[in-house]
């Protein structure tokens, strides 16, 4: 099963590679972004970078974190 896994991982990650620039970006940071940037405008900090910054970051380790303990728990 794993293996299987693995495999599709895999091909997802060479599939993204081959799309073109705009639509790699649509699907893979876009979303991010764009909620980043909602939350930016809701709440206003004093430091609006660090706090995007902070936000793609939480967001890239919490979909790390959750794409590893998918694979490790199948």
């Amino acid at each position: 099963m794993e293996n299987k896994q693995g495999e599709a991982s895999k091909k997802a990650r060479i599939e993204l590679s081959s799309l073109p620039t705009r639509q790699y970006l649509d699907q893979t940071v876009v979303p991010a972004l764009l909620t980043g940037l909602n939350m930016i405008a809701r709440e206003r900090p004093a430091d609006p970078l660090a706090a995007l910054g902070n936000y793609l970051l939480k967001t890239a380790n919490d979909k790390a974190a959750s794409t590893s303990h998918a694979t490790t728990t199948d």
